[in-house]
């Protein structure tokens, strides 16, 4: 069978460099969340890799393919819910209990792009969302009034793939839209509310609506930044009504270029008022998305106009900078501004890369 020490061994190893989440993996195995899972890890048939190379490895045994299937869960939830390290061993620990759990002991390869992974997928977004799911039908009550714009009908949910994919989008939302409320959101929307309280019990009525008026806060977050979940319009979730204000919105709009134009020359970043990133054309270039951008005035090189600065450092405050000039954009909508777009350029600018910007910001012109 099994044991912690033999996960622990093998992530000593130099080959296990393939692993990016090696941190998490240890802490959540040195921690005994992942016991029940690791006992479950029988030896069998061996996995081939097609083209590819793990563990300097063209095939995985059992306990290779659950670290692989594990760091590949995390990189995900991280991807979509945009969390650093620092969130990434806490949200471990309460998806892992999810029943759905057991997609990581499962032998199909999940990089090989095909019905594999999506299979993985659909799990992955139901380990983040089960308890999630259970939590929004008894809370339900409370926030009905902040979906009336959205095609998410709380009174249908149930335990269909499409409401684990209605609620998987909404949790995306909430996590965008809360980016300094992530632990109000971890403690009391995804930890499993059932066991705080008694049923048939006068303490229960008094624990629900201070519960009640925690979740409203978060929902109001997500209702006053309702541009911001231009993937719900994506999913086909979002329903185009004047009083959305969305078709207009000059900040939408310019999320969803950038999200279907690209540059193989020019990294885009949106950021919100507070200067959180939000959207990135290349993920890869910049680790962590829950970075925020501080503009230092000294830095400014060039001040074209009014919204419209170069700087030559990019700087971030965990401490990072980005030694390349950038170019920074005011996304203003009704007069005020709602957020800020930045191109970092390439060192010899040309007539193509300034057609990409004015592309981005719905400007006409070479």
């Amino acid at each position: 069978m099994t044991t912690r020490n033999d996960i622990l061994q093998l992530l000593r190893t130099k080959n296990s460099n393939c692993i990016e989440n090696k941190r998490v993996i240890v802490e959540l195995v040195k921690n005994g969340d992942i016991d029940k899972l690791i006992s479950k890890i029988m030896d069998g048939k061996l996995v081939k890799l097609i083209n590819f190379k793990l563990f300097e490895k063209k095939h995985l045994n059992c306990i290779e393919q659950f670290v692989v299937n594990l760091d590949a869960f995390i990189s995900y939830y991280s991807e979509q819910l945009l969390v650093g390290e620092s969130y990434q061993y806490v949200l471990a620990s309460i998806f892992l209990k999810s029943k759905y759990s057991h997609v990581l002991l499962s032998k199909r390869f999940i990089y090989d792009g095909g019905d594999n992974q999506q299979y993985y997928y659909s799990n992955f977004k139901k380990m983040m969302t089960e308890q999630f799911l259970r939590n929004l039908m008894i809370m339900r009550i409370y926030i009905y009034k902040y979906l009336k714009n959205t095609n998410i009908y709380l009174e249908r949910l149930n335990y269909s793939d499409k409401s684990y994919n209605l609620v998987f989008e909404l949790l995306v939302s909430l996590f965008l839209t809360n980016r300094s409320n992530l632990l109000v959101i971890i403690s009391n929307m995804l930890m499993n509310i059932r066991k705080n309280y008694i049923f048939n019990n006068k303490q229960n009525d008094e624990y629900l609506r201070n519960l009640g008026i925690i979740w409203q806060s978060v929902f109001e977050n997500f209702q006053d930044k309702f541009y911001y979940v231009y993937h719900l319009n994506s999913m086909k979730y979002l329903k185009y009504v004047k009083e959305n204000n969305i078709v207009n919105n000059n900040f939408y709009n310019i999320l969803l270029r950038v999200k279907s134009v690209s540059s193989d020359r020019i990294q885009t970043m949106v950021v919100d008022t507070m200067k959180n990133i939000i959207s990135e054309t290349n993920p890869l270039y910049i680790k962590s998305l829950t970075k925020r951008i501080i503009i230092n005035y000294y830095d400014i090189k060039v001040c074209e106009e009014k919204g419209n600065v170069i700087l030559s450092t990019l700087c971030f405050d965990d401490g990072t900078s980005l030694e390349r000039r950038s170019l920074m954009y005011s996304i203003c909508n009704n007069g005020y501004v709602a957020g800020y777009i930045l191109f970092i350029l390439p060192n010899n600018f040309n007539k193509e890369d300034r057609r990409y910007i004015n592309i981005i910001l719905g400007e006409v012109g070479n």
